[in-house]
């Protein structure tokens, strides 16, 4: 029998917990988002790659700018102020503040409000960030006896519950 894989795109991992490899579900545990773990490795890689180009080199304040086009002054690591920011910020001098400008509205289905952050309104942006998805996660409650995994229904417990404590309820009344 084949073992079960991370249910991530492209990752041929044995399957761990929840439909992830080990590594995807700490980082599913520890973030909130079992992709993180790689973003987080692509921003250390691309670090690796400016320290790589800069190692063993001392760059003086004086000049311009390493990255092309950039006529500003130097800061530190050869960059400029605002280089230097983005690769300790993104791992990355490029700009990546852009990649949403032509978009207008907000990418949301049924939404019509202009878009202001990575092609969400307002509104959506917050809910992605926060949850990972524009749109707002379905809470599905839990009966509020403790062992019991049923939805709740009425006076936060499950109908079977509910209609114990009605009865118990009733039964006291009579007494």
């Amino acid at each position: 029998m084949k073992d079960k894989e991370c249910k991530v795109f492209n990752c041929k991992n044995k399957h761990e917990a929840l439909g992830y490899c080990e590594r995807h579900y700490k980082s599913y545990i520890r973030h909130g988002n079992p992709l993180q773990v790689d973003k987080n490795l692509k921003k250390r890689e691309n670090r690796k790659d400016i320290q790589r180009a800069t190692k063993n080199k001392r760059f003086s304040t004086n000049g311009v700018c390493l990255i092309d086009g950039c006529d500003e002054p130097r800061k530190s690591r050869g960059l400029c102020e605002k280089h230097y920011a983005r690769w300790r910020r993104n791992g990355t001098t490029d700009s990546t503040g852009r990649r949403y400008s032509h978009i207008k509205t907000c990418l949301r289905i049924d939404c019509n409000r202009p878009a202001k952050t990575a092609g969400l309104c307002d509104t959506h942006a917050g809910y992605y960030y926060q949850y990972g998805s524009p749109y707002l996660p379905k809470v599905i409650k839990k009966c509020g006896i403790e062992w019991c995994d049923k939805p709740h229904q009425a006076k936060g417990l499950c109908m079977d519950h509910y209609r114990q404590w009605k009865k118990i309820l009733l039964e006291n009344e009579r007494n």
